[in-house]
């Protein structure tokens, strides 16, 4: 059991951290919907109607000013990724882009929703789930490892330090790619230790490719200071597959964890585990002064500025709204 903090201690930390959370994450990025459940397993519980009406009454209540959600959609199953053509991505995307016109005429303050992908690894040169035609015309990419036993049998999946730094180059190097989702999910430490990211960090400036910091899986904490320290574009992702992730706690509940430790409260409604790691990587970035301009996903305004510049060519109807 941990030690007690007086009382004003601990409404001065979760302002803090709230303030933090507030700086460097104006929305809720990389979130998964009913698009992603593949036939043989579940993904996520909601449409992404229901994710915006919930956001929505968050807006309202004031509980929360989120400015945007990032959808992240797998286009095939993430436990057996295969290619796909991405027809249904696009028609997706198209449904996403209706909706939202929709609401300009409808509600006068609303979280912008944009269509994104989460195209999984396929190959041991960074091959993807969706071609480069498909994934020209989505609004965001996060290109992510997932499983790769097809492609490493041998390594039970997983690929060496040199293979998996290899194949990210090459993703970065993808004009089409946008973020490399989770690039620490799914490594052995040591392998992390490994990979070159000396290389990886100068990549990801010169192509103009975001790295994630995946709330669910984060990075370690000695190569998020290396990350801000190389000035590399971070892209903060809760990965959220369920809303239960940010329903507020009853009450029973709330008070069995404070008897336990109150050094830490859901100031989002957030679940107590999530929020831990949240909280670990909000200090972090607190402890090397990152520049809230580093972050793109801490404003809405940042991440238009950060994709018009990476796609010029592309149409994205709500940057125009910006």
């Amino acid at each position: 059991m941990s030690e007690f903090l007086p009382p004003n201690e601990v409404e001065r930390s979760k302002s803090k951290l709230i303030n933090l959370l507030h700086s460097y994450m104006a929305g809720d990025s990389h979130e998964h919907t009913v698009f992603s459940n593949p036939t043989t397993r579940h993904e996520a519980d909601y449409t992404f109607e229901q994710v915006f009406r919930y956001i929505q009454s968050e807006i309202n209540s004031g509980e929360n000013k989120m400015e945007f959600v990032v959808l992240a959609e797998h286009a095939s199953d993430a436990a057996n990724p295969k290619l796909v053509n991405g027809q249904a991505l696009l028609e997706h995307q198209e449904k996403v882009h209706d909706f939202m016109e929709k609401q300009k005429n409808e509600v006068a303050e609303y979280p912008e929703v944009i269509s994104g992908v989460e195209t999984s690894i396929i190959s041991a040169v960074g091959d993807l789930d969706v071609s480069d035609n498909v994934l020209s015309q989505i609004d965001l990419v996060i290109a992510s490892k997932h499983d790769l036993k097809s492609v490493f049998p041998e390594q039970n999946g997983q690929p060496t330090a040199e293979q998996l730094t290899n194949i990210y180059l090459k993703l970065m190097q993808n004009p089409n790619v946008d973020v490399i989702g989770h690039p620490n999910r799914y490594v052995s430490y040591e392998d992390l230790n490994k990979m070159d990211w000396q290389t990886l960090f100068n990549t990801a400036k010169e192509t103009h490719t975001a790295l994630e910091i995946n709330f669910n899986a984060p990075m370690p904490e000695e190569l998020i200071k290396q990350a801000v320290a190389a000035g590399v574009p971070l892209f903060l992702g809760t990965d959220a597959h369920n809303l239960k992730d940010f329903q507020r706690l009853g009450e029973d509940i709330r008070q069995k964890i404070e008897k336990e430790d109150n050094r830490l409260d859901y100031p989002l409604g957030v679940k107590f585990s999530f929020w831990k790691k949240v909280a670990r990587v909000l200090r972090t970035l607190e402890e090397v002064n990152a520049p809230a301009e580093q972050i793109i996903t801490s404003s809405k305004e940042n991440l238009a500025d950060w994709l018009s510049k990476d796609k010029e060519e592309r149409t994205i109807p709500w940057i125009k709204n910006v």
